[in-house]
Formats: C-alpha cells, structure tokens, sequence
C-alpha cells in the first residue's frame, strides 16, 4: 500500500499575479493544522513521504491540495540556465511565455 496519495486524488493550485492574494488566503487558513511546510524551488517531485496518510492540506474539497507559484522574472530567451533542467520544466507543463505574462512578480 502506497503511503503517498493518487495523483487524481491531488488538486495543484496555480498561483498566479491574479490569485495571489486569494491563495495566500487559503493557505493562512489552512497552515497551523500543518507541522511542517516544503517548497520545492525548480523541480517537481516528492520532498517528503508522509509516514502516516496523507499529510496535505483538502482546502474544504475531496483532494489534496498542494500549490505551484509561478514567478515571471525569468527569461528563457534571455537568462542563463540549464538546458536539462528547462526541457524537464517543459515536459511537465511549464509555460514560460505564460510565465512571462502572468506569473508573479518576485
């Protein structure tokens, strides 16, 4: 038995310039039933595996919930980075064009 949950069982909350403020809102109702927070700064992925059930946050819905922010200030056309790490970015759905134009400012 997986100690993780389904990934149809997870709800990502996109935040953008536009819902910043409401997320943030969300999140301050939500955070001291939490013991801890992760942030995971460039990849996807599992920071941490729950010992028992899953340890996210449902937000009053029947899934999980965990948050990308999505910043604007960097430039794939223009910024250095590492291509291994931009076309991993690509494949699991980053926009960075929609990034550019929407995301929030750091």
């Amino acid at each position: 038995m997986s100690l993780m949950p389904k990934s149809d069982s997870i709800q990502i909350r996109e935040v953008w310039d536009h819902s910043l403020e409401e997320e943030f809102a969300l999140i301050r109702e939500v955070v001291d039933a939490y013991r801890y927070i992760a942030m995971v700064t460039e990849f996807e992925g599992v920071v941490l595996r729950p010992i028992r059930n899953c340890n996210l946050p449902t937000c009053g819905t029947d899934k999980y919930c965990i948050w990308q922010f999505n910043f604007r200030e960097f430039n794939v056309n223009e910024d250095a980075f590492a291509n291994d790490s931009i076309e991993l970015l690509r494949q699991i759905g980053i926009n960075f064009k929609k990034n550019n134009e929407k995301g929030i400012d750091a």
